[in-house]
């Protein structure tokens, strides 16, 4: 018994130790800590000022518009009225 208190004190000593030792930080290899980068209001509007979005986002618009346009043509022609060309093209959701 009082052998085995003995070996547990023991163990726990060595891992206290060794734990400890791998968490001490060595200034001399300090390691960069890497944190999200959080948007400056004015690389917000740089962001939103670029040619690129501003073209993307009237590509979006027509998008929206051509899909919100096929959506209401395929709810009031009847699968029989439309011709051979449009009815290769599924345009149903």
């Amino acid at each position: 018994m009082r052998s085995m208190k003995l070996l547990c004190f023991v163990a726990s000593t060595v891992l206290a130790t060794v734990s400890g030792a791998a968490q001490t930080p060595n200034i001399m290899h300090a390691q960069e800590i890497e944190v999200q980068h959080h948007p400056t209001p004015e690389e917000i509007r740089d962001r939103l000022n670029y040619p690129q979005f501003q073209k993307d986002a009237k590509d979006l618009e027509v998008l929206v518009t051509v899909l919100a346009v096929s959506s209401y043509a395929n709810e009031c022609v009847t699968p029989s009225d439309r011709s051979p060309e449009v009815s290769r093209f599924n345009l149903s959701p």
